[in-house]
């Protein structure tokens, strides 16, 4: 059973079973034997038309359709209403695709195609969305429009799916991660409990530091776990306060350029779980 009204990633390698299970969901696929259970309901009685907004990995539609053809007659099949043609107008402005409606789909950029694959599949205001490797050609600005959305998209209550390779997005926006592996479920990765006790402090030097300060740097600071010339990785709460580090740092004249808090749990996980060797 998925919990509702959560960002739920589903991660791991290709051929791992991902794709397999969004199309189990949608019921595209008959399964052998099992439920999949989500906000409440099998995914046999969701409505593939009403319930369910997908964006597949690869969207491809004719050539010749305009952006403009294609949201609108998927608006029309999905019976939209006058209400939500209006939202549908608000994605265009959104995501920038006012001047992209009376293009022909096949001029249209990789990240303007995503685009009006993500609209298309949320015009119809679905209660579950499922998005296989959603940020594929987007810019940076249009990865974060994308994923503001889909935090307000789960604030109104819906449930949301993603299939990705970006860990560090999944990371960032998950609030459940499914690792699969050979086609099975290997983990169930409760996002917010997981990384509680695992953040680290990352210092970047200000300049390139050498061997004799790297040695002075492991005799001096308690909790290091990592020095190289560039940073050092320090455990979380080693220091009551950030100052206490750079000074202690400044006395052995290393410069601090900046600190982050950070955490690799997820990538140490999947790269333990994935490495054959």
């Amino acid at each position: 059973m998925l919990p509702s009204n959560k960002i739920i990633a589903l991660v791991g390698e290709n051929g791992a079973g991902k794709t397999t299970t969004l199309k189990l969901m949608m019921g595209l696929l008959k399964k052998t034997h099992g439920n999949i259970i989500v906000k409440g309901k099998t995914s046999n009685s969701f409505s593939l038309n009403n319930d369910i907004g997908f964006l597949p990995e690869r969207i491809e539609f004719p050539d010749f359709f305009t952006s403009n053809d294609i949201i609108y007659n998927l608006s029309k099949i999905r019976r939209v209403n006058n209400k939500g043609m209006k939202k549908i107008e608000e994605y265009i402005e959104y995501f920038k695709l006012n001047g992209m409606l009376n293009k022909a789909y096949a001029s249209l950029s990789k990240g303007n195609k995503q685009k009006i694959g993500i609209i298309q599949a949320i015009l119809h205001d679905p209660e579950l969305l499922i998005l296989d490797e959603p940020t594929s050609g987007l810019d940076p600005m249009a990865r974060k429009r994308l994923f503001d959305l889909i935090f307000n998209l789960k604030n109104e209550g819906k449930t949301i799916i993603v299939s990705s390779h970006n860990l560090q997005d999944m990371q960032k926006s998950a609030d459940i991660i499914l690792f699969f592996k050979d086609g099975t479920l290997a983990k169930m990765f409760n996002v917010k409990e997981e990384m509680k006790n695992s953040m680290h402090i990352k210092a970047y030097f200000e300049n390139v530091i050498t061997n004799k300060d790297i040695e002075k740097i492991k005799q001096s600071i308690i909790g290091v776990t990592k020095v190289t010339s560039s940073y050092m990785i320090i455990q979380n709460n080693t220091f009551s306060n950030i100052n206490e580090l750079i000074h202690k740092l400044d006395c052995i004249d290393i410069k601090v350029l900046r600190i982050n808090s950070e955490s690799t749990l997820l990538e140490d996980y999947y790269l333990k779980l994935f490495d054959e060797n």
